[in-house]
This record gives structure tokens, C-alpha cells and sequence, in this order.
């Protein structure tokens, strides 16, 4: 046999890392909590390029009494210790549950700490280390479709749609305000306007100072009418 057929072969022998998952029995309880523990000790053993380990700050949850706001603002806090926890008392069905609960932690330091910080800088080490490990091990990405989220909070909607039992902030439907046409206002002729009156003309042969059977306005306009009309004999 020629090499270039031998390397062939050999390459065909070879497995790859689909098949390798492929091979994986169906997840129980006890199969989960023996993966997830390796996971575990590779996120406490992982370290960045310097060599400092990148989940020293990720290992527990913060104390309430020295960190009250942490809790204020993060509805779900899970660290290492948590999800190990669960593994330890085999409470994860699969290694897609253990994924979310990391992914999770993850985008809770994300969430309270600044960008620029070195949490988040961790976070995201860590996020990728997990992304790369899962798609190793975890065999929900034999699925192509199939995308990691973090555990969902109670009261928010979730990654498939639903909504848990309480609603999500700006759920709640507004009433409509009134809508007003005002082009259609303005095409509108506005009603018409009564004509004034003409105030009442008297008779300039009127007798001077005669008010008799006269209102008010009529005596004033007679009055008037007198001093136009008044002219002196020189």
C-alpha cells in the first residue's frame, strides 16, 4: 500500500469529535453529575495568559451583609459553589440544565459589574471556556439548532417565548390615547356669524329734549344726533 492510501485510511479510522459525542449514553442524573464535576474542576483550574486564575471571584456568592446590593439588583445569584451544589445532590438532568445555570452566573457578573472591570473581563473568559468545553462534552450540540441560554428569572420571559407567572416589565397594555384629525378640522367652515344690527336712525326733525316714550339708547343717540346737526346762527 502506497502512503497517500495509508494516510487515507488512516484518516477514515480516525473519529471525530461529532462521532465521539454521538457515542454518548443517554443522560441520567448520575452521568450528568459525574460530566458537570469535570466541568467544575476545569473552570478552578482554568487560568489566562499571565497564569492567574480567571473563577477566583466566582467561586461563591458575595456576603449580603458586606454587599446588600448586589442581591437588589441580581434576581437569580448562582456561583461555582452553587452549581456544584446541585451536581453533588445530582439535582441537573442534563448538561444542558448545568450550561444555563453557568451562562447564567456569567451574565449576572456581567450585569452588576463595569465593562472595564476585571469581573467582566473573567466573565468572559469564563463564557468562552464553557462554550468551548460544552460543545466537547454536552451532547445537545449534536442538534444544529440548538442554542445555550442562561436559566431563565422567575417573572421574565423566557428564551422560548413564554411567559412565567408574572408578567415582564411592559407587559401591560396602555390604554390608546385619543387620535385628533386636525387637517380635518381645518377643512371645517366655521359656522356663520349673525349680522350686527344698525343702530336705529332718528328722525333729525325730532323736537329737541323730547325723551318721551324713549329707552335709554334712544335718548343717548338722539342726544348725539342733535350736536351734529347743531349749528350756530352767527
Amino acid at each position: 500500500m502506497d502512503r497517500g492510501r495509508k494516510r487515507k485510511a488512516d484518516a477514515e479510522d480516525t473519529p471525530t469529535s461529532a462521532s465521539k459525542r454521538q457515542r454518548f449514553a443517554p443522560e441520567t442524573p448520575e452521568a450528568t453529575t459525574e460530566i458537570g464535576l469535570q466541568l467544575i474542576l476545569a473552570l478552578k483550574n482554568a487560568k489566562d495568559k499571565t497564569g492567574r486564575e480567571i473563577s477566583t471571584l466566582f467561586l461563591t456568592l458575595p456576603d449580603k451583609r458586606e454587599l446588600p446590593e448586589y442581591y437588589a439588583t441580581i434576581k437569580l445569584p448562582i456561583a461555582i459553589a452553587t452549581v456544584e451544589e446541585k451536581l453533588q445532590r445530582q439535582a441537573y438532568a442534563n448538561l444542558t440544565q448545568v450550561e444555563s445555570d453557568v451562562k447564567r452566573m456569567v451574565a449576572n457578573a456581567k450585569q452588576f459589574n463595569d465593562d472595564k472591570s476585571i469581573v467582566f473581563g473573567d466573565a468572559e473568559r469564563v463564557r468562552k471556556l464553557l462554550s468551548n468545553w460544552m460543545k466537547v462534552h454536552n451532547p445537545a450540540y449534536l442538534d444544529p439548532e440548538y442554542t445555550a441560554f442562561p436559566t431563565p428569572i422567575p417573572g421574565e420571559v423566557e428564551h422560548n417565548g413564554t411567559h412565567s407567572a408574572t408578567p415582564a416589565r411592559g407587559a401591560v397594555e396602555r390604554p390608546k390615547k385619543p387620535t385628533i384629525n386636525l387637517g380635518k378640522a381645518r377643512r371645517q367652515s366655521p359656522p356663520p356669524q349673525p349680522e350686527p344690527e344698525e343702530p336705529e336712525q332718528l328722525d333729525p326733525s325730532t323736537e329737541s329734549g323730547d325723551f318721551t316714550g324713549k329707552s335709554f339708547g334712544e335718548a343717548q343717540q338722539q342726544i348725539i344726533q342733535e350736536l351734529i346737526e347743531y349749528t350756530d346762527d352767527e
